[in-house]
């Protein structure tokens, strides 16, 4: 009968229009928790670009890693949103079949395409401020590769830091006011569609999180081309087949033992995990005791032992939960 109809059709749609609150919900949560990640990898890459031409191997490829993984999120939440659409059009057009009315279009376009997890808009542009990120990082990634390109092994003298030598560098910081002796040139956020980092002059440093693989913003130019210079070096004598090398390289690590030191050999370890499969040339480094054990990549919030796991490498693993690492810890992508 019509009553009975009538009955039918309000508890038909009563249940669509949950469904399409629990869609449109569990889509606003995803969309603002995509948002806030994006804006915290896009401040650590203008973070990143802001601190120059520095070996910045690990920081790029964790970058990389986290902005691949947000393209596959998105990728992921806009097959949710077609497969949604679908679903309510076939439901709707069944509906309509076996009713023998004709609410489709209707109702699609009152309750259905105008909720926000139908707009294809958000996720479009979220895809193209990724694939921006990918392609900026994959050109700083082939600039380090060149920055990485052999040259002289420094004696232990060249990892002196010396006041001479920065006046040399940098004459013109003797002359300027204390206050604005390291102000560098910054990198700021722009607005514009096709450039997502602009040359600025912003007045405040930047700093890195203590104990991250992300820190050690230097304050002289000298000593950060010595400690650049010197960490590729030593990154190649541990990758190189010979040990001497490495060994002394080590000992003027051990000798001076400053904070760039330390942050430095920390770096180096985070990429042995991945790049030098020698075990005894990674207890070399551990041997030293210089490197941070605790440290961790606040990129995508793992632990040396989560990069030592996850490579294979037994010795750095073992002397990463022997050092404090909580091995049952998360990274950000629960894992």
């Amino acid at each position: 009968s019509q009553r009975r109809l009538q009955t039918v059709k309000a508890a038909f749609f009563f249940q669509v229009d949950r469904e399409l609150e629990k869609v449109n919900l569990f889509y606003l949560q995803k969309e603002a928790d995509t948002k806030v990640r994006l804006k915290s990898l896009i401040e650590k890459q203008r973070a990143l670009r802001i601190r120059g031409p520095r070996n910045r191997t690990a920081t790029i490829r964790a970058l990389r890693e986290a902005f691949l993984n947000s393209r596959h999120d998105l990728d992921k939440l806009q097959n949710f949103v077609e497969i949604n659409n679908t679903g309510f059009r076939k439901i709707l057009k069944k509906w309509d079949k076996r009713s023998k009315s004709s609410t489709k279009e209707l109702y699609l376009a009152r309750q259905v395409d105008v909720q926000p997890c139908f707009n294809q808009e958000i996720i479009a542009e979220f895809s193209d401020t990724v694939t921006k990120c990918l392609s900026e990082l994959e050109h700083a990634l082939e600039e380090e590769t060149e920055h990485m390109a052999p040259t002289k092994m420094p004696s232990q003298l060249d990892l002196i830091s010396t006041p001479s030598l920065h006046s040399a560098l940098r004459p013109q910081i003797a002359d300027r006011p204390a206050a604005l002796a390291f102000k560098e040139p910054r990198l700021v956020l722009s607005q514009e569609p096709n450039s997502p980092f602009t040359l600025g002059t912003d007045a405040d440093d930047v700093s890195a999180t203590p104990g991250s693989t992300g820190f050690l913003v230097d304050p002289g130019l000298s000593g950060s081309i010595q400690i650049d210079r010197s960490e590729t070096e030593l990154f190649k004598a541990l990758h190189s087949e010979a040990t001497q090398p490495a060994l002394d390289l080590l000992k003027a690590y051990m000798d001076q033992r400053t904070a760039l030191q330390k942050a430095s050999a920390t770096r180096v370890l985070w990429r042995a995990c991945s790049e030098i499969k020698s075990p005894d040339k990674q207890q070399m480094l551990l041997d030293t005791g210089l490197a941070d054990l605790r440290s961790t990549d606040d990129i995508n919030e793992r632990t040396l032992a989560h990069e030592a796991a996850i490579h294979g490498s037994l010795v750095i693993l073992r002397a990463a939960v022997k050092g404090g690492c909580d091995a049952d810890e998360p990274d950000y992508y629960a894992r």
